[in-house]
């Protein structure tokens, strides 16, 4: 007979023991028979089928994510009864700690539900915008003309943020908001996989030194004319970001930073959209006047030109060599954001201490310390490159998202209501870094001739 206070399945166990003798293997039926009788004796409140997790095998006992009762539920030939009462007893011990689990993952399951709730709406219109801006992004057109998915994205949300998006901003408005905050900020992260470390090498010390110039300079210079021209201090902040460093994608790193209003932000994206277009076109027609190789080239094309795929049609439109420096220079701007976004933080903690900290400590960006990081781990090259594609791909899907809800809230009113000075601004900052990116190109080269 079972010892008084044994587990009911302990008396099926022993059955069996005794039936055919120890050491041989329960059959899965009685198993089962086992764990619902345990299953039985929990406190029905901790029946978990009702909310559909049922999946992860908690609706047995709740305890088997915990490894104990899975024990008993595989056993094989060479283990005894008498270790399967063991177990047995252990999960008998640990019950109050399952119920406290359970627990646990009800209130997330109850988390879930109200962010999909609240949210799930407007997730799925800007991935849904996301996904057609994908597509037609892919069109020879746009491919030919440097248009990317992000610049679609934004205008497709424009568009329809001032047209129909007020009749479902109810029920969309949370999600959307999320994806132009926290989502933007997790494809900031996941930029990194675009770069390595080791493309600082591989233009060498001219390309770094190169670049550190143009930016310091580019986003000086807009600092001093946005002050000159009386544009704000946010437009002026982003503008000057885009231009030196690395278009939209530092425009939208740079938002969270500044704490600017979307419109703002999409003023911004508009310039390098209409400046960046100007100079891919103007810069190869420029070429043969220019006086440089294609090496030379491929670096004035990169420390210059506002977006990547600006600097991708550029630089193949005189060469192949051009356009693989261009763009390795290009990821080297990239590269740059990161430190960038981490000065300009301190700096605005300390010139607007009520908007960034008031008297505290200001606080390390964690979506910077996240894209330095992983430009890290893509440095190291532990995932195969088919993952780095894959993960360059979603990133992309979630900047688009991240795009697409900037627009959405972009009102065309607050958009001309910023006038011609930003525009003016941009084309300032354009021609420097045209004709000053020349002259620097040209004694960088003579310096580390």
């Amino acid at each position: 007979m079972l010892a008084e206070g044994l587990l009911p399945e302990l008396a099926l166990l022993e059955w069996w023991d005794g039936f055919l003798g120890a050491g041989d293997e329960p059959p899965l039926l009685l198993l089962h028979a086992a764990s619902n009788a345990l299953a039985a004796s929990m406190p029905s409140s901790f029946n978990l089928d009702w909310i559909g997790l049922d999946w992860i095998g908690l609706d047995w006992i709740g305890l088997d994510w915990i490894g104990l009762y899975h024990d008993v539920l595989h056993i094989n030939k060479n283990q005894n009864i008498a270790q399967a009462k063991i177990l047995l007893h252990e999960t008998r011990r640990c019950k109050r700690v399952g119920m406290v689990l359970s627990c646990a993952v009800l209130k997330r399951a109850d988390l879930m539900r109200d962010f999909w709730r609240t949210h799930g709406a407007g997730l799925l219109l800007t991935a849904a915008l996301a996904a057609a801006c994908t597509a037609l992004a892919r069109l020879p057109a746009l491919q030919q003309a440097g248009i990317g998915v992000l610049t679609v994205a934004m205008v497709a949300g424009m568009v329809l943020g001032n047209t129909v998006f007020a009749r479902v901003a109810a029920q969309t408005g949370a999600g959307v908001d999320f994806a132009r905050t926290r989502l933007l900020r997790l494809g900031v992260v996941f930029y990194g996989w675009r770069i390595t470390f080791a493309q600082i090498v591989q233009v060498g010390w001219a390309g770094l030194l190169l670049d550190v110039l143009m930016m310091a300079a580019t986003f000086a210079l807009a600092w001093q004319m946005g002050r000159r021209l009386g544009v704000d201090e946010d437009t002026t902040i982003l503008i000057g970001t885009g231009a030196s460093v690395c278009g939209a994608a530092a425009v939208m790193g740079a938002e969270p930073v500044v704490k600017a209003d979307a419109h703002k932000t999409a003023v911004a994206v508009a310039t390098v959209v209409v400046f960046g277009t100007v100079a891919m076109f103007a810069y190869p027609l420029a070429y043969a006047f220019l006086g440089m190789d294609e090496y030379a080239y491929g670096l004035y094309v990169g420390a210059t030109v506002h977006e990547v795929a600006q600097v991708v049609v550029a630089g193949q439109a005189v060469g192949e060599t051009a356009a693989a420096v261009a763009v390795i220079e290009k990821m080297l701007r990239v590269l740059l954001l990161a430190p960038f976004l981490l000065l300009l933080g301190a700096w605005l903690a300390r010139r607007r201490p009520h908007t960034h900290g008031g008297g505290q400590k200001w606080v390390l960006p964690w979506f910077v310390l996240g894209f330095a990081a992983v430009a890290g781990i893509n440095s190291l090259g532990v995932l195969p490159q088919t993952w780095v594609d894959y993960l360059v791909e979603a990133d992309l899907f979630v900047l688009a998202m991240a795009m697409s809800a900037l627009g959405l809230r972009t009102q065309a009113a607050a958009v001309r209501q910023a006038g011609a000075k930003p525009l003016l601004l941009a084309a300032v900052l354009a021609l420097f870094l045209a004709a000053g990116g020349y002259v620097l190109n040209t004694a960088v080269l003579v310096l580390f001739a």
